[in-house]
Order: C-alpha cells, then sequence, then structure tokens
C-alpha cells in the first residue's frame, strides 16, 4: 500500500489541480489588489486629498501585523485541510475589497488594507503552493513557476479592466468590480477543480525519519537558529524592498513623467506580461539549474531595470525597463516557493514559506511608504530609485552566500530531501 502515494504525484489529476489552483491565484485578492494598488494613487490623491506617502502609508502599516497573519498561514497551511479555507478566502477577500467602496476616511483606508492581510488568508500564495507541492516531484519547480505565472496574468488583465471602469464610472465602482471578479473567479475555481491529495500530510516524497521532535510541532522560533533561514530572509527582505519601491509608485511615477493614462494602463499590464514569462521561465530552470545560483543571477536582471529608470529617457526607454523589471520581479514567487521546498521538509513547507513570507512583507511593506516620502520631499522619484537599486545589489550578494547543498539545520526542523531534478 506505500508506493500509491507517489503514483498520483506528477500525474494527470496533479495538472488538473494546478489549473484549479492556478485560476484562484488569477483572481486572488494579490493578483487584484496588488497589480491595480499603483493605479488608484492618483485619484485618491485627487478625489480625498491624500497624499501619496499617506496613501502608501497603508501598506507599511500592513506589515506591523502582517507577521501574525502570515505565521497563522503558515501553521494553517501544514494543519488544516486546504479546500475549506479557500473557500473561506475568496470569499472573504471579495467582501473586504467590494468595502473599499465605502471609504471616506484615511483610516477607513487603512483599516481595510490591513484587514486584507486576514480576510484573504485562506486563498493566499502560501496556501496554493502548499496545495500544489503536495502534488508534484520532478515538475515542482514547473509546476510551481505555473503557479505564480496565474498571478501575472491577472497582472495583465486586471489593470486593463480596472483602468478601464474608473475611465468610465470612477474609481468607487473599480473596487465593487474587483470584488465581483474575485468572488466568482475564485469560488467557481475552487468548486470545480481544485482537490487535496489523498493522505495528504505525508512528505511529497519518501524521505528517511528524523531524529528530534516531530515537525508537525516544530515552533515558528525553531527557524530562527538556522543560519540557511537567515540568508533566505535577507534575500527575500532585500528583494522584496527593492520591488515595493517600485511597482506601487510605478504608475504614478510614469505621470509623473507625462506619460499619459492609456499608456500607463499599457506600461503596467507590460509588468504583468513580463511576470508571466519570468514566472514560467524561474520554474523551468530551477528545475534544471542550482536554485541558488539562480538566485543571485536573477536578481541583476530587477538592478539592470532600476538603473535605466534612474537615468530617465523617453517613454520607450521606461518601457523597456519595465519589461525587464517584470520579467526578474515575477520569478520571486517561484524561485522563494522552491527554495523553501529546497531546504525544508514538506512537512514544515506552510512554516518554513511563512516565516520567510514575513522577511518579504517586511521590505515590501516598508519600501512603497519611504519611496512616497522621498518623492513628496523632492518632487520626484530618483532618490528612492537609487534605494531600490542598492536593495537589489545587496540581494544579489544574499542570493550568492545561500549554500549550494543541504545544510545542518536545528534538530527541531526537518531538514528536505530536495525534489527529483526534471532529467533524474
Amino acid at each position: 500500500m506505500q508506493p500509491a502515494a507517489p503514483r498520483i504525484l506528477d500525474s494527470p489529476a496533479s495538472w488538473r489541480v494546478l489549473a484549479g489552483a492556478g485560476t484562484v491565484f488569477v483572481f486572488s485578492v494579490p493578483a487584484l489588489f496588488g497589480s491595480t494598488f499603483g493605479l488608484f494613487m492618483v485619484p485618491l490623491e485627487q478625489g480625498l486629498g491624500w497624499s501619496r506617502a499617506d496613501i502608501a502609508f497603508s501598506l507599511t502599516l500592513t506589515t506591523t501585523i502582517a507577521w501574525l497573519s502570515v505565521l497563522l498561514g503558515g501553521w494553517l497551511a501544514d494543519h488544516a485541510r486546504l479546500r475549506p479555507l479557500l473557500f473561506i478566502g475568496v470569499v472573504l477577500g471579495a467582501a473586504n475589497l467590494a468595502a473599499f467602496a465605502l471609504v471616506t476616511q484615511l483610516w477607513h483606508f487603512y483599516v481595510l488594507v490591513v484587514a486584507l492581510a486576514f480576510t484573504s488568508l485562506g486563498a493566499s500564495p502560501l496556501i496554493l503552493s502548499k496545495l500544489v507541492q503536495g502534488w508534484f516531484d520532478k515538475r515542482l519547480g514547473s509546476a510551481l513557476g505555473i503557479l505564480f505565472s496565474c498571478a501575472s496574468v491577472g497582472a495583465v488583465l486586471h489593470p486593463l479592466v480596472i483602468s478601464g471602469v474608473m475611465a468610465r464610472a470612477g474609481w468607487r465602482p473599480a473596487f465593487l468590480v474587483m470584488g465581483a471578479m474575485a468572488l466568482v473567479g475564485g469560488a467557481l475555481a475552487v468548486a470545480l477543480a481544485v482537490r487535496e491529495r489523498p493522505g495528504e500530510g505525508a512528505p511529497a516524497r519518501p524521505a528517511a525519519p528524523q531524529p528530534g521532535a516531530a515537525v508537525e510541532k516544530v515552533p515558528m522560533v525553531a527557524f530562527l537558529g538556522d543560519r540557511t533561514w537567515w540568508k533566505l530572509a535577507a534575500w527575500n527582505l532585500l528583494f522584496g524592498f527593492g520591488g515595493g519601491a517600485i511597482a506601487i509608485h510605478f504608475a504614478a511615477l510614469l505621470h509623473d513623467r507625462g506619460i499619459g493614462t492609456v499608456e500607463i494602463g499599457f506600461a503596467v499590464s507590460l509588468v504583468g506580461v513580463s511576470h508571466f514569462v519570468g514566472n514560467l521561465l524561474a520554474g523551468w530552470l530551477v528545475d534544471r539549474m542550482p536554485p541558488q545560483r539562480m538566485a543571485w543571477v536573477l536578481m541583476t536582471l530587477p538592478l539592470i531595470a532600476t538603473l535605466l529608470m534612474l537615468a530617465g529617457g523617453p517613454a520607450a526607454v521606461l518601457f523597456v525597463a519595465a519589461a525587464v523589471l517584470g520579467l526578474a520581479t515575477g520569478s520571486d514567487g517561484c524561485l522563494s516557493a522552491f527554495l523553501a521546498r529546497y531546504y525544508f521538509s514538506s512537512r514544515v513547507y506552510g512554516q518554513a514559506t511563512g516565516t520567510q513570507m514575513i522577511a518579504t512583507a517586511a521590505g515590501s511593506g516598508l519600501a512603497p511608504w519611504l519611496s512616497g516620502l522621498m518623492r513628496d520631499r523632492t518632487g520626484d522619484y530618483q532618490l528612492s530609485l537609487a534605494c531600490a537599486a542598492a536593495a537589489f545589489g545587496l540581494a544579489v550578494l544574499a542570493g550568492w552566500l545561500l549554500p549550494r547543498r543541504g545544510h545542518a539545520a536545528p534538530a527541531a526542523i526537518e531538514v528536505a530531501t530536495p525534489p527529483t531534478p526534471v532529467h533524474a
């Protein structure tokens, strides 16, 4: 009876589940709200009188509580049934998005942004990647690449749809439309295609028993004693900071440089297209080359893109920089999820990934606020672009320092048997 479980890995059933999880990702809160937040910055500034730093501070404020939601999500991913979690996350996240249409005060906006960290938790990338990694082994990298590329599909489509709604009806109806999209698209995908792997809770592939405490009871703080965890956290923190300094303000940056609304929508969608390609490319490569090498090689791309933006130039140069930035930043979700599985057991995947997401959230949450402050004080985004370039440069170094092979972790943590390479 023991060999029965491995036969379902990398099977047609695995790809059907991946299709369902990917569809949920397309209509998830991170895909909808994350890809369109920048489009709301100027309308909120003009309509409600808030500064860009005030608006961007909502994301920084989220980081003060996001660690709690991420830790909760990591624990739930390793201990709870995933399909019911997805249903709950879809419904609550959709309602939260629609509620933005009623905002009249800045503190209302802050409360709703912070609430998203909890209402969308059940349908978060952490839960979706936990579901997918249980169905794949040899093609795990490709599967994660496809999963995270689905968010990029949303990043292409959502700005076009939402900018069109905003142009015709205003920003309040745009939030209602986003809520409806999240509810209908996500709920249908969970109902029709998402399934949990039979016997979920066992490792994704057979591994030798490990000494020490039972992995199901690993405390989150145990990861703080692992040097590899800290190196990976530094990589995620720096990359999150560099990306957060640019992504949220990108539409506003283009607006400041005299680019029209339609062209801005095109540029934001171009970033989404590049995200899609970057995720697929990263997923394909990570099955075929050492993932720690990719962690520093791919970080050179956003560094180059940021330097292009810093240099200025015509709109065409900014569009090229947007495409390069999207290509690199699109690979981050897939690669970060794979690295968590590469260094740690599948049974603690949710906790390992969740603790890493805290580092990413810290960087990506602090940077938009600081970037907004720099713009408000200096009148342009040059200083914030320089800070983003420095962060990407340090991320290259952090990725280079990741161990090339397995590592010795504290006894409480089960170290991974790495996923089988596709060529094995």
